[in-house]
């Protein structure tokens, strides 16, 4: 719910002022939600072909955040945001998979 509401804020509203002032890329920002979000999907899963499943509907639902950005005023898609959030959900699919047996 966090990233969904983050990804469709006002650019201009007091989260996104506050955001843009983090020492930290919003690539990076990008790349870490989606990594939790695939790590935990993962997690919740008994095996790799369900997690790959969550996983797609992760990258759909980046790739579906960064379009609706077009109608938000003060924001806009980019494809570099994108990229950082399939490649959290890559990672996070990895993280959350290979992990110790209990």
């Amino acid at each position: 719910m966090v990233v969904i509401v983050g990804s469709l804020l006002p650019g201009e509203s007091p989260v996104m002022s506050a955001v843009a002032k983090l020492p930290v890329s919003d690539k990076v920002l990008h790349f870490t939600a989606y990594l939790v979000l695939a790590t935990l999907a993962a997690w919740a899963q008994r095996g790799w072909r369900a997690s790959i499943w969550f996983a797609a509907g992760l990258a759909l639902l980046g790739a579906g955040l960064e379009l609706a950005q077009y109608f938000v005023p003060g924001r806009s898609p980019e494809v570099a945001d994108e990229l950082a959030n399939v490649l959290g959900v890559c990672c996070g699919l990895v993280a959350g998979r290979c992990r110790p047996a209990d």
